[in-house]
């Protein structure tokens, strides 16, 4: 009975953590969301393009929030006869679809930046300089928000740092601001829009790259298939292993099957209770292996992992 009370407690304590972990994510996400509508209202009024590139990458702070906030919910939810592996995908899709309207909007920016070049446009100083410190303080206060969860999820940290680098992006525009404020050089405007532009692009290719291979089930960034291979292949018992196919289940979730080929008569299931340890090392939880005692002559077999 005190076994069972402990487990009752430590379930309680988990979900506790994860109760308060998702009012974090939702204040976060709701203060940059009024933030960014702040950001693109007045960077429309001043005709300022560095606080419209601003509005867009601190756009990228609500789709990291999104992302690891809909992990955390989703994590939660269970498998249905429809959808078996649950809803543990939500999270991709949602990168995938933002991450292309992001790399869109920064590129029109970029365009609409270099016409400013030839098409000068009067903006205030003063209004980016207000508007940029209201950033520094949104996105310092929502990173502290998630500083205490950091450590113990890499979904967390992401956005925790993601938090840390755009307060330090305003801090920028903020300085930006004064020189125009101070010289009345407006042609800064651009240039940091250009810059600013150009640094959402890169930050979110690598997610857009991300989800794309994760939605066409590829292999994930951080796994080899041969190496998994040979790890497989060190196992006492085993001749072979073909038809391998491993692929994303969640940002945090990966699964494989497998044909294996037993050399001899080796206890089956043994082996695949080393073989499903030795993945787990690897960041793969959910393993299906058929074991086989022939070696696979088929021509599908060949080339195959």
């Amino acid at each position: 009975m005190p076994h069972h009370s402990h487990e009752h407690d430590h379930k309680d304590s988990h979900d506790h953590g994860v109760t308060n972990l998702s009012f974090a994510f939702f204040g976060a996400i709701a203060v940059n969301i009024v933030f960014v509508a702040i950001e693109s209202f007045f960077g429309f009024h001043i005709h300022s393009l560095a606080l419209l590139s601003d509005a867009g990458h601190n756009a990228m702070d609500i789709l990291s929030l999104v992302i690891s906030g809909v992990a955390i919910w989703t994590s939660r939810l269970g498998n249905t006869e429809t959808f078996t592996y649950g809803y543990r995908r939500a999270g991709m899709l949602a990168t995938l679809i933002n991450s292309t309207l992001l790399i869109l909007t920064a590129s029109y920016l970029i365009i609409e930046a270099i016409s400013r070049f030839l098409h000068p446009v009067e903006t205030v100083g003063t209004t980016m300089m207000i508007v940029a410190a209201i950033g520094i303080v949104v996105n310092g206060a929502s990173g502290l928000l998630l500083m205490r969860w950091a450590k113990e999820d890499i979904n967390v940290k992401s956005a925790y740092l993601h938090l840390l680098g755009d307060a330090f992006v305003s801090f920028g525009v903020a300085v930006w601001g004064a020189i125009i404020y101070f010289t009345g050089y407006t042609m800064v405007d651009p240039i940091i829009s250009i810059i600013v532009s150009l640094v959402m692009i890169w930050s979110v290719v690598d997610l857009f790259k991300k989800a794309i291979r994760m939605n066409f089930d590829g292999v994930p960034t951080d796994l080899s298939i041969s190496e998994i291979k040979q790890a497989i292949l060190d196992i006492p018992g085993i001749a072979d292993v073909h038809h391998m196919h491993v692929w994303s289940l969640s940002t945090t979730q990966n699964a494989m099957t497998a044909h294996v080929v037993m050399q001899g008569w080796h206890d089956g299931k043994a082996v695949k209770e080393v073989i499903r340890h030795k993945l787990l090392h690897k960041n793969i939880m959910h393993v299906t292996i058929e074991t086989e005692q022939e070696k696979c002559e088929d021509t599908d077999c060949i080339g195959q992992p």
